[in-house]
């Protein structure tokens, strides 16, 4: 084989293999830790606060929840939210400057079983998540 077409072929995989590293590195969704969550009057729903940075003009938000996770045992339960920011720097030699993240973000995540003393951890973290009683059903 000529010397001109093994070096177009490593040009060309050279040009695929660097287009998709870029590509993957923006927009990706990552599980989001979880502080805090309260617990609805029934024992059946945890509503996880997430902090999301300020509202656009429009109401929506740069986050966008794209997943939950709720893992249940007798003795614990897991809770997980993945979350998409399109607000994010694309690459991370981009440094753009990013909102605070400050807005509460109420994400309700749905109990098989009432929760009934179990410890609740964090996905992402694996920490435990502080429990608050509501006061209030919306």
């Amino acid at each position: 084989m000529p010397v001109s077409v093994l070096r177009r072929i490593c040009c060309t995989l050279l040009l695929a293999s660097s287009t998709m590293v870029l590509t993957a590195c923006g927009s990706q969704t990552s599980w989001w830790r979880i502080n805090i969550a309260t617990l609805s009057l029934d024992g059946l729903t945890l509503t996880a606060e997430l902090a999301f940075g300020e509202p656009k003009a429009d109401g929506t938000h740069c986050e966008k929840v794209t997943d939950t996770e709720v893992v249940e045992s007798p003795s614990q339960v897991i809770l997980g939210v993945r979350v998409l920011n399109s607000c994010a720097p694309s690459f991370p030699w981009d440094q753009r400057n990013i909102a605070g993240m400050e807005y509460s973000f109420p994400v309700k995540l749905k109990l098989k079983e009432p929760l009934a003393g179990r410890v609740v951890l964090d996905r992402e973290s694996g920490l435990p998540v502080k429990v608050e009683k509501s006061n209030n059903e919306p």
